[in-house]
């Protein structure tokens, strides 16, 4: 289904449009969305077992302040 709806945007005539709208009909749009829901929620699986990231400090000093100061020109 997600392939249909990407060539979508590709379509040069009419005729090709109502093709692919019509294939996209009969894959149904209930389903679609149940297929689109399970790769997420295995994408978010995968990404919380598979994904490792060391810890580190910080090694910048706080700043005292907002940016938005800095950025608008007010100062204290």
């Amino acid at each position: 289904m997600a392939i249909t709806m990407s060539l979508l945007g590709s379509m040069q005539t009419v005729w090709q449009l109502v093709a692919i709208r019509f294939l996209a009909g009969l894959i149904g749009i209930r389903a679609t969305f149940f297929l689109a829901g399970g790769l997420i929620f295995v994408s978010f699986i995968m990404t919380t077992l598979l994904l490792k990231e060391e810890r580190r400090a910080p090694n910048q000093p706080k700043r005292k302040g907002g940016g938005w100061r800095i950025a608008s020109g007010i100062k204290r």
